[in-house]
């Protein structure tokens, strides 16, 4: 939880930041579509906001499938910060990536990026 992936999906449908609230945390999971062009070139992406709490893991494999691009959110941390907790940023969202899609298309999103001006 709070990588950023709700307030993403904000962003894309509004177009402009809506970061969500600690009490607004995505609870398993939400789908949305957003529509990208307009008239016969309208395309629909399908976007899954994948609850981030280690405590939803065990739900989310069903919904992890082949043929999907995946956003893998992580925050601007230190360096030191990031390698400390690789394992929940990184290390387990890949793990579950390779065993539902091996060979899944995954693209890492910087979030947080004001995370030094805030400290």
């Amino acid at each position: 939880g709070e990588a950023g992936k709700t307030s993403l999906q904000r962003g894309l449908r509004y177009g402009a930041p809506r970061p969500a609230e600690k009490d607004e945390r995505t609870v398993q999971l939400d789908i949305t579509t957003l529509p990208i062009g307009e008239g016969s070139n309208q395309v629909l992406f399908s976007m899954w906001d994948l609850g981030g709490q280690v405590h939803y893991a065990s739900l989310l494999q069903p919904y992890i499938v082949t043929g999907s691009l995946y956003l893998l959110l992580v925050p601007a941390y230190d360096v030191p910060e990031l390698e400390a907790k690789y394992e929940v940023l990184l290390g387990r969202w890949l793990d579950y990536l390779q065993a539902g899609a091996p060979g899944a298309v995954v693209q890492l999103v910087l979030t947080h990026c004001d995370y030094h001006l805030r400290r």
